[in-house]
């Protein structure tokens, strides 16, 4: 029996879905001559207030991802008002993932040796925060950042810099993040309503992001042993020896490995983008599968909690579609090679 709390939760989530943006916009936004056009465009929108406050005439890729990723911010914090108990725990789990895209964006900029400013990060509000985004802003070794993060959520970073120093690979220690990222989130499912179908959400997450890593460092030739290390050791749809095995394999193994139907095409699909050195493209059809995988959920679960969770993925996906949408216009790539980039 749910409470009356979870049912408004759930009823307000609706509501909020839509909010985001249809296939319809998509095409238009494509359409658009330049960012100008693409801004303008997107005043129609819940993007608006923080457009107004700014030039469209004059906004920039970083502008306009500033904002897209500040409304993604306010879209996943806001549902924490309607939640309590062990809701709103998952919920406080589930939102940790923008501090993890702020730690990747940090880790990149120290490997690329890069500066970075507190300007770049996703916002979160200051009670959510685990860590200290200003300190970490000036960063200029991995040491410094395993140092700043020793008394937080993410101590175990630590561990990772000595595999890290020797293959000189920051996709090793992005994917212990994302190992410490989803055993917590996936440990606060246990009690939770509905927790089936949200495990379904996450679940398929984890198993997608697996796959991701284990293409990802197979390409650029990993230690087979540090690949599987370098994995969530958690399983769906995909069992843990099954992970193990793809690990231990080679590249062209996968295909023959990954059984589940819908994985096995998927599968089939990324080995041969992999294969042609096409990794961006990869990541967009891993992407593309889980958040459609989000929506099938949405629509058959739409008095279910799990709903809930289908429209914090939905709401990702807008923002990094976006995002690309913004980059894409500013550096004048076509119409028809945007499309294939999203989400």
């Amino acid at each position: 029996m749910k409470t009356a709390r979870i049912l408004f939760l759930i009823a307000r989530t609706h509501g909020l879905m839509s909010h985001l943006l249809k296939t319809q916009d998509y095409t238009r936004l494509m359409g658009t001559r330049d960012m100008q056009r693409m801004a303008d465009y997107l005043l129609a929108t819940d993007y608006s207030r923080e457009l107004s406050l700014i030039s469209t005439s004059k906004v920039t890729a970083i502008q306009l991802e500033g904002i897209i990723y500040k409304k993604l911010s306010e879209r996943w914090f806001s549902l924490l008002a309607m939640s309590s108990g062990k809701t709103r725990d998952l919920l406080e789990a589930y939102d940790e993932r923008l501090e993890i895209e702020n730690l990747k964006k940090v880790i990149r900029a120290v490997h690329g040796k890069e500066n970075t400013t507190t300007e770049l990060f996703i916002s979160v509000p200051r009670k959510y925060q685990n860590v200290n985004f200003r300190a970490l802003s000036v960063a200029k070794s991995m040491t410094e950042v395993a140092d700043l993060l020793k008394e937080t959520p993410y101590s175990d970073f630590e561990k990772w810099l000595a595999e890290y120093e020797t293959h000189a690979n920051s996709l090793i220690l992005e994917a212990q993040l994302d190992k410490t990222y989803y055993t917590n989130l996936w440990n606060r499912t246990y009690k939770n309503s509905d927790r089936h179908k949200i495990r379904d959400i996450i679940g398929t997450e984890i198993d997608i992001r697996n796959l991701q890593v284990i293409l990802s460092a197979k390409f650029v030739k990993l230690d087979p042993q540090l690949v599987r290390r370098m994995t969530i050791d958690l399983g769906h749809r995909l069992h843990r020896s099954v992970v193990t095995k793809l690990a231990s394999g080679d590249l062209q193994g996968v295909t023959s490995t990954v059984l589940w139907p819908s994985y096995s095409q998927l599968m089939h699909s990324a080995v041969e983008l992999v294969n042609e050195g096409r990794l961006i493209e990869v990541e967009t059809l891993l992407s593309r599968y889980t958040y459609t995988y989000a929506e099938s959920i949405a629509i058959k679960n739409p008095n279910s909690l799990a709903y809930v969770f289908a429209y914090l993925s939905l709401c990702l996906r807008e923002a990094r579609n976006l995002t690309t949408l913004a980059i894409g216009k500013q550096m004048n790539i076509k119409q028809e090679s945007l499309r294939s980039l999203l989400s």
